[in-house]
């Protein structure tokens, strides 16, 4: 009988105060970007993704920096499509079993992907995630990763399942770590550029990373 009191004797006011203020939390947990993190199959051989796991499961840390990588033809799984391509390296097609025009299409967006143009756009994780070979994606909280040294603008990133983003190290005492301080399950799948990520939610936050190095001139 209290509570149903107490919900009469609210007024207008304070239930639009209650809405307003639910949005507001609601909004907040959804502001921060998502990207979505797969490692790659290499669909060549099976044993080549296996050895991906060669130290474990791999553990994307947090601040794990990944750099804009191009078009993506299959997801972050396959970026280049491996499970269509020829088998015989003399072929005249690369994707043998695609329609001709979608593969004139991919060799576009390669060479434009390859091009000076394109700007350098880089996001940074914001929780650790660990990747397996029965789950190798997860979704993790990411943000505009912005540097003094590498002249890059932050800008918004809206979701794209083709714009693929390539693993490049972790970020920490003012500089990237590709190998020391990183896990080495991580260390060994950046080097082979095997964790890639896709934009699932938009990214308009900043994490601006700025280089004591680079401040000082040296």
């Amino acid at each position: 009988m209290d509570k149903d009191k107490k919900l009469s004797n609210a007024t207008p006011k304070h239930i639009a105060l209650a809405i307003i203020s639910w949005l507001v939390c609601f909004s907040a947990a959804h502001a921060t970007g998502q990207a979505k993190i797969c490692a790659q199959r290499v669909a060549f051989n099976s044993s080549d993704y296996t050895q991906e796991y060669e130290y474990g499961p791999i553990i994307v840390p947090e601040r794990a920096v990944f750099e804009w990588a191009g078009h993506s033809f299959a997801g972050p799984e396959d970026i280049r499509d491996t499970l269509h391509m020829a088998s015989d390296p003399e072929s005249e097609r690369t994707w043998p079993s695609i329609p001709i025009a979608e593969e004139k299409r991919r060799h576009e967006l390669t060479q434009e992907d390859t091009a000076p143009r394109h700007p350098l756009t880089t996001i940074i994780t914001l929780k650790e995630a660990t990747l397996t070979y029965s789950h190798p994606c997860a979704l993790v909280p990411v943000s505009l990763f912005v540097t003094n040294d590498w002249g890059e603008e932050g800008k918004t990133i809206n979701p794209d399942n083709i714009i693929v983003y390539q693993a490049d190290g972790v970020w920490g005492n003012d500089h990237i770590l590709t190998e020391e301080g990183t896990p080495k399950s991580f260390e060994a799948n950046v080097q082979s550029g095997n964790i890639n990520a896709i934009i699932t939610r938009p990214v308009t936050e900043y994490f601006p990373a700025y280089s004591k190095e680079m401040q000082s001139g040296k």
